[in-house]
């Protein structure tokens, strides 16, 4: 119905159209052949035309449109006031004019988008024959041409144009839009795609972009794979050309592995030699021994795979394949210098602290073509203030009046945090990222931050360990930069209000200070302030108001809870012990098998609450993670809110006290929907649906399924197994750790063993043919771990598929149900009926089905 509405649509246009003009083709406009003159046979002709853009108006200033390939297919449109996208179907009535020898199509009185994703493919050409005088010159005016294996013959022919040739004669290039492409680095290149111009007496290319022209040699420029049309951008689609291709790199370390947070993953930035807009790129590298050894300013060549991590705006990078190859050291690392107001003030704390409403809202996503030429790259901002600070950085303004998010101290290189509104720096160098749909900007070390000519800027001040406890020795730390030298700095404080006691802060790296105080007794409450004085005797405090103002915290041991304590709440959603430090004791059932950072307790010992509901929670550590399911463990730490998750953070301890049964609870989708707070008691515990069917393919590797309760979960954790979800597919069971995540409830799976038999019914009629019993043979065999088994039922009926061991033992019920007739395939995982991994060796499936009954055999082998 929407087709036909749109083609209705498209009619009445085009009838309205034909009343007032006539309809031509650009071959009608451009084709001289015969008439001894290269203008127009329609010059000063009112037409009405319908092509596809194949050069947009930002490039250009106006466009080029085709309707079809070959000779006299294309057309340049002199179009200011209407903004064509590449691939847009457009109709548009013009008036045909020659401009100094070269056809074009101008006064735009009427421009109609018809549609959009449309492709314009370049017609191979030869250089001769394009080139000025060539014999087909005219002809491919106004086309998108493509010519391959040129020489280089002449770098710089003046005003931005330089020489190719195929062979077959010389053709010019022309530079009317930035494709960052140095002839005079090349002897010549491998193709070169552009519309056919024509202007001061000569043809010539105007490649559209970077990835109009292909290089020679092994590596591709970074700007190639970077740069992208603005039309795309706008549209929230900012993937490279390049993406899922694999290519050869060659640049300049700006970003040192380690300093960025990369997960379990080495990342590290790489920038092309002169850098500027498009010239970086983030690459994770895993398959590299010396990337720890490998610095700013190291020139290498990186080969891997290019992909976008979408996170809200998508951010591209590079996931290398093979070792890095360093060539050289101490080369120089271009910084470009860029206004903050390219960046826009697109903050989306501004819109929204909820990351899945920001993701969800395209208001809010910063599709911005001026910001996205410096993903990844260096540049610097000069003479900034700091225009506001949140949870999540800094906005830093320039003279512009407009902002850029700015996140000191997430690299492990800057120490210093935070700084007050107000504070103004000489300038700041980092990178780019593109992460949430912002644009946000992230200094590498403490060098990367000027401060302005004044008194000592003191900044994230704080103490450890989190929770400090009666027989803890408390570090001080903060962060002290000055334009000059620190020539003192001191922590003060004082023990339940009383007299407040000195400490010098001893300088220990960069602009990082701390000092050691401690221990107190239990319940003491201890108050400090920090000051500074450089060599111009500008002294600074920290809190600014002190002594009226000042840090507090007070020597508490952990309060004992059971998880249930913790975990149990009716309204709001949200622990009554958010902030304190508890012990308590639970069995681990998710270990460092799921995730480095975290692992899941379970209390299966509460004799006043024995129901799982209430008594499982996730704990975030990197440094305790070190037991297995079935350890059961004490554990110090802090209770926090995270996004509606409750977990344990700032871990003081974890301690084996004893081993514990792990028994996942048999729930419905009734009792964890992901969109239901209903699902909230069984938050960090171990659950297991039975006979669920799969019913969406979500993102990032999820799925949603149901069962006979009808309520949907969405299941995660792809990571953890083999197994690729389709709609459709019958699952004997799902297990796993139930989180909150994007305002989602979801299973997390451990491993395979977490995923039941797998069911797919393949066929319901069998192409028109009589249905029949069967039994196929088992793929692949031998298996490890899992296999397929396929097999025919005539008519619906009980269906049992069963594996013995050799000795005739039952080893697993594969299925055990009613089924209509049809063709399905069935998916083993090498489990046994306990969930344990059968050992090597034949084993024999078995169907029954009314009367058929077949057997066979397959091999187990690991």
């Amino acid at each position: 119905m929407k087709r036909m509405l749109m083609f209705c649509f498209v009619l009445l246009i085009l009838s309205s159209f034909a009343f007032a003009q006539t309809f031509v083709t650009i071959a009608e406009i451009q084709d001289t052949t015969g008439t001894g003159s290269d203008a127009s046979r329609l010059k000063d002709s009112t037409v009405t035309v319908v092509g596809v853009v194949s050069a947009e108006s930002y490039a250009f200033g106006s466009y080029y449109i085709q309707d079809g390939t070959g000779p006299w297919s294309g057309v340049y449109v002199y179009d200011p006031n209407n903004d064509a996208a590449y691939g847009d179907s457009i109709m548009i009535t013009v008036e045909v004019a020659e401009y100094y020898g070269l056809t074009e199509l101008k006064n735009v009185t009427n421009f109609v988008k018809l549609d959009s994703g449309k492709t314009v493919e370049p017609t191979l050409v030869t250089t001769g024959e394009i080139g000025t005088g060539g014999a087909n010159a005219e002809a491919y005016e106004g086309v998108l041409v493509k010519v391959v294996n040129a020489e280089i013959t002449n770098p710089d022919l003046g005003h931005g144009e330089w020489e190719i040739n195929d062979g077959s004669g010389a053709c010019r290039v022309d530079d009317k839009v930035d494709y960052y492409f140095d002839p005079a680095k090349y002897d010549s290149v491998k193709s070169i795609v552009g519309v056919l111009d024509y202007s001061f007496n000569d043809t010539k290319i105007q490649p559209r972009l970077a990835y109009d022209i292909e290089e020679t040699g092994e590596s591709v420029r970074i700007q190639r794979l970077q740069q992208v049309r603005r039309s795309s951008v706008l549209t929230g689609n900012d993937y490279t050309l390049f993406n899922g291709d694999t290519v050869t790199i060659t640049g300049v370390i700006t970003v040192r592995s380690g300093l960025f947070y990369a997960g379990s993953g080495k990342k590290y930035y790489i920038q092309q030699s002169g850098g500027g807009p498009f010239s970086g790129l983030m690459i994770y590298d895993d398959v590299s021994d010396n990337v720890p050894t490998v610095y700013e300013g190291d020139s290498v060549t990186v080969t891997g795979q290019i992909v976008e991590y979408i996170s809200g705006g998508n951010t591209t990078e590079l996931n290398a394949t093979e070792e890095i190859i360093v060539w050289g050291v101490d080369v120089k690392v271009e910084t470009s210098d860029v206004k903050t107001n390219i960046f826009n003030d697109s903050l989306y704390y501004n819109a929204s602290t909820d990351p899945v409403v920001y993701f969800n809202d395209p208001e809010f996503v910063n599709l911005n073509y001026e910001a996205e030429k410096w993903e990844n790259a260096l540049i610097r901002v000069s003479n900034v203030v700091v225009a506001e600070v949140t949870d999540f950085g800094v906005r830093l303004d320039d003279e512009t009046g407009r902002g850029l998010l700015t996140s000191i101290g997430y690299s492990d290189g800057v120490t210093m945090g935070n700084p007050p509104e107000g504070t103004l720096f000489e300038s700041v160098t980092g990178v780019i990222y593109d992460h949430w749909g912002n644009y946000n900007f992230i200094p590498r070390y403490d060098s990367d931050i000027v401060v302005m000519v004044g008194p000592p800027l003191i900044s994230n001040t704080g103490y450890s360990p989190a929770n400090p406890q009666p027989e803890d020795s408390i570090t001080v730390s903060t962060s002290i930069m000055d334009d000059g030298t620190i020539t003192e700095a001191k922590v003060f404080y004082s023990v339940n209000s009383g007299t407040y006691t000195a400490l010098d802060l001893v300088n220990t790296t960069g602009s990082s200070y701390e000092a050691e105080i401690g221990p107190f007794a239990n319940k003491d409450i201890i108050q400090f302030y920090i000051t500074a004085t450089d060599n111009d005797a500008n002294t600074s405090l920290d809190p600014e108001t002190a002594p009226d103002s000042v840090y507090t915290f007070v020597i508490s041991g952990p309060e004992e809870l059971t998880i249930y304590e913790i975990q149990y709440t009716d309204n709001p959603l949200s622990s009554p012990y958010v902030d304190q430090l508890v012990q308590f004791t639970g069995t681990i059932t998710a270990d460092t098998a799921t995730t480095t950072s975290s692992f899941h307790v379970q209390d299966f010992d509460n004799s006043a609450h024995p129901e799982a509901a209430w008594n499982g929670v996730m704990v975030y550590t990197s440094t305790y993670n070190k037991y297995a399911v079935g350890d059961k463990v004490e554990i110090v730490g802090s209770v926090k809110e995270y996004y509606g998750l409750t977990e344990i953070v700032d871990v003081v301890s974890v301690d084996k006290v004893g081993t514990g049964n792990v028994t996942a609870e048999v729930v419905t989708t009734a009792d964890i929907a992901a969109d239901s707070a209903s699902s909230e008691p069984y938050e960090g515990v171990l659950v297991r649906i039975n006979d669920v069917t799969v019913t969406e393919i979500l993102t990032y590797g999820d799925f949603a399924v149901t069962d006979a309760a009808d309520f949907i979960v969405q299941i995660g954790g792809s990571d953890a197994y083999d197994y690729t979800p389709v709609v459709g597919d019958k699952i004997e069971f799902i297990t796993g750790n139930l989180t909150y995540s994007y305002n989602k409830y979801e299973v997390l799976l451990r491993s395979n063993a977490d995923m039941g038999t797998v069911t797919v019914k393949i066929d319901d009629d069998n192409n028109g043919l009589p249905l029949t019993y069967s039994l196929n043979q088992n793929y692949p065999n031998p298996f490890n771990p899992t296999t397929t088994i396929q097999y025919g039922i005539a008519k619906e009926g009980l269906v049992t598929l069963t594996v013995f061991n050799i000795l005739g033992q039952e080893v697993k019920t594969l299925v055990n149900t009613s089924q209509n007739g049809g063709t399905y395939k069935i998916t083993w995982n090498g489990l046994d009926n306990h969930n344990r991994m059968v050992p090597n060796g034949i084993y024999i499936y078995r169907i029954i089905s009314d009367n058929f009954v077949k057997s066979k055999k397959m091999v187990f082998l690991k």
